[in-house]
């Protein structure tokens, strides 16, 4: 549902909103599954308002956003960017991330249950941050561990494993 934000040895220029926006604006066009998800759940709009209407880009000033680099708030079904620890390059890795949580709400999943969060998770991981065919599997597995153990921190490891087969396998 989020992506942690891990201290880099190198700090790196945090990005500006206009340069957030536009990032994402160049994603959508050069991401098949960021314009399926654009076309599966908003098939009558133009990827410009889409973007303006589901994506912010902000300085996230909330505790429970401290370590956060981008978030998909369910309620709202909006996604953020947290600017001030956010590189440029992330974006488009992020913009993916959270878009699988945004489809998974689209065809019910409520994030209820640890098992439902986690395979969002699996999910997210593989078609965000674990694009490496070689270590594929093992980073998607510690993305998704990673990103429920805050909520889960003694079975996270096990939940993940439980699920992760039947998950892992969704968007092949």
């Amino acid at each position: 549902m989020f992506i942690i934000f891990e201290n880099y040895t190198k700090k790196k220029k945090s990005v500006d909103k206009k340069t957030c926006v536009k990032q994402l604006k160049t994603c959508s066009k050069f991401s098949q599954f960021v314009q399926h998800v654009f076309q599966t759940t908003h098939p009558n709009e133009k990827t410009d308002d889409i973007i303006d209407n589901m994506f912010e880009c902000i300085e996230c000033t909330k505790p429970e956003h401290k370590n956060l680099r981008a978030f998909y708030q369910p309620k709202e079904k909006k996604i953020t960017f947290c600017l001030q620890r956010l590189q440029e390059e992330d974006i488009c890795t992020m913009m993916r991330h959270e878009l699988v949580h945004y489809f998974d709400h689209f065809q019910g999943y409520t994030f209820g249950s640890a098992e439902e969060l986690a395979c969002s998770e699996i999910k997210a991981a593989k078609i965000g941050e674990c694009k490496d065919e070689v270590f594929r599997k093992k980073c998607t597995r510690l993305v998704a561990q990673n990103n429920i153990k805050d909520r889960y921190p003694i079975r996270y490891k096990w939940i993940v494993n439980k699920v992760f087969k039947k998950c892992y396998s969704f968007f092949d």
